[in-house]
């Protein structure tokens, strides 16, 4: 009995002390991983699955003054002129006083220096207009320019080229805003025509590409002012 009790207290004593056998640790539990977020996928008949669907491409803008720019107007302008740089090669078409389109062009193999006579090969210097407009032609399509003008037949006078009758037929065509006579000494029949092809000169006109011819026959009718620059 004693032998009993005497382990009853020595039980209760340890319980009181912390001297009890320690319970086994918990296992650690396993980080949790999250799934990586699935890519939008464009459902649509176009789309493979899984496949993120490419960026639409962006046509870019056309460069102002570019080899070869054309900006079509939302409406059709109220003023057309047309610049032509001879030295650059270049035809600049104008809308309102805005630039719509630019093109190469091809000039008279005498590229330098006014036209003063029939043959010489050379392209005009100086203001004009479009005075003729002719869409049959091997050319494709041709925008005739009011060479000679009131200067050019002036000039021609006092220097003993042409006859006085000449000059007033000149400058009575170009008051009026009509053609003026190109069977004169002076020559004529310059225009702006299609057919660039592979020439390098004309024979006094201006040649740009058929494409481009169309573009300026759409803007540019009759009595459309010219200026032709050095």
């Amino acid at each position: 009995m004693k032998r009993i009790v005497s382990l009853l207290a020595i039980s209760a004593l340890s319980v009181l002390c912390g001297c009890h056998a320690a319970a086994p640790p918990k296992a650690a539990l396993p980080p949790i991983v999250l799934p990586e977020p699935r890519p939008v996928v464009n459902v649509g008949s176009s789309s493979q699955a899984g496949v993120l669907p490419d960026a639409p491409e962006q046509t870019p803008e056309p460069e102002p003054g570019g080899e070869d720019y054309f900006n079509e107007p939302e409406a059709a302008p109220e003023a057309v002129h047309i610049i032509v740089k001879k030295s650059e090669r270049t035809l600049e078409l104008y809308g309102d006083d805005v630039l719509i389109g630019k093109f190469p062009i091809r000039v008279g193999e005498n590229a330098e220096g006014h036209k003063e006579k029939e043959g010489d090969k050379r392209t005009p210097e100086g203001m004009y207009y479009i005075c003729s407009r002719k869409d049959q032609t091997e050319n494709t399509l041709f925008l005739g320019i009011s060479y000679p003008n009131a200067e050019d037949a002036k000039a021609a006078y006092e220097e003993d080229r042409i006859e006085k009758s000449t000059r007033n037929a000149i400058i009575e065509a170009i008051e009026d805003g009509k053609r003026p006579p190109w069977d004169t000494p002076l020559g004529g029949a310059i225009g702006i025509h299609g057919k660039f092809g592979d020439r390098e000169f004309t024979q006094g006109c201006i040649a740009i590409s058929d494409d481009n011819v169309r573009i300026l026959w759409e803007y540019a009718k009759t009595g459309t002012a010219v200026e032709i620059l050095p």
